[in-house]
C-alpha cells in the first residue's frame, strides 16, 4: 500500500472511529454470478445482477440460465425475501465481465414503497413484457426497462426499448413522481425519438 494511501486510511479511521463490518454474505450458485447494482430502503437490501448459475438461490432449474436477477434481502442482511429472474440470453457462461456489454450495463432504483425499477439489455425474444411502450423485440439486442410490485410477485410494466441495431440501457434514475429516466447507447438509426433535441443519429453509435 503506498504510504500516502496508508496515511489516508488512518486519517479516515481516526475520524470515524473503529470500523466494524455490520454483515457480509455470499450470493450466487455454482456458475458465474455478478452483482452490478445495489439499493436499500427501510424494508431491505436490493441487489441486481446477472447469473449463469442453475442453482442461484432460492431454487434450482434444469435448463441453462442466462438471466438478470433482482434479489431482496432483509434489512439486517440475514434472510432472502425474494429473487426474481428475467431472461437476457447473451451467453454468460465463461464471459469476462470486463468485456461483456451485458454485464457492464445495468441500472436499478427502488422507490419509497419498495418497487424496483431495472434497466439493461437483452437479446431474448422471451423477455416478459407488460403494459409495454415497445412490446416487440427490435433486433440485434435491445434495451429493456421494467417496474416490479413491492412484493416482487409481479410486473407493473416492462418494455423493450430499441431499434433494428444494437441498443443498451446503461443507467436509470427516478424523479419525484416515480417516472423512470433512462440513458444508454444505440446503434439503431430507427431508435424511437419524441420531441428530440437531435432527431437523427450522427455516427455509428450515439
Amino acid at each position: 500500500v503506498p504510504a500516502s494511501e496508508a496515511v489516508l486510511r488512518r486519517t479516515v479511521q481516526d475520524a470515524l472511529g473503529p470500523l466494524v463490518l455490520a454483515y457480509s454474505s455470499w450470493l450466487g450458485g455454482f456458475g458465474d454470478d455478478w452483482g452490478l447494482a445495489i439499493a436499500s430502503n427501510a424494508t431491505g437490501i436490493y441487489i441486481a445482477g446477472v447469473t449463469a448459475s442453475r442453482d442461484f438461490p432460492p431454487a434450482s432449474v434444469s435448463s441453462p440460465r442466462n438471466d438478470a436477477f433482482i434479489t431482496k434481502l432483509s434489512a439486517d442482511g440475514k434472510s432472502l425475501v425474494y429473487t426474481v429472474f428475467f431472461p437476457v440470453g447473451l451467453g454468460l457462461t465463461n464471459a469476462d465481465p470486463m468485456d461483456s456489454d451485458y454485464l457492464r450495463y445495468l441500472g436499478m432504483a427502488v422507490d419509497d414503497k419498495g418497487s424496483v425499477y431495472l434497466a439493461g439489455c437483452t437479446n431474448s425474444r422471451e423477455f416478459p413484457v407488460k403494459n409495454a411502450f415497445q412490446p416487440t423485440y427490435g433486433g440485434d439486442r435491445d434495451g429493456f426497462v421494467l417496474k416490479m410490485f413491492p412484493s416482487g410477485k409481479g410486473l407493473v410494466y416492462s418494455s423493450y426499448l430499441g431499434g433494428s441495431g444494437g441498443d443498451w440501457c446503461c443507467a436509470l434514475a427516478l424523479d419525484s413522481s416515480g417516472i423512470a429516466h433512462l440513458c444508454g447507447y444505440t446503434a439503431s438509426s430507427d431508435f424511437p425519438v419524441a420531441n428530440p433535441f437531435q432527431s437523427r443519429p450522427r455516427g455509428s453509435g450515439d
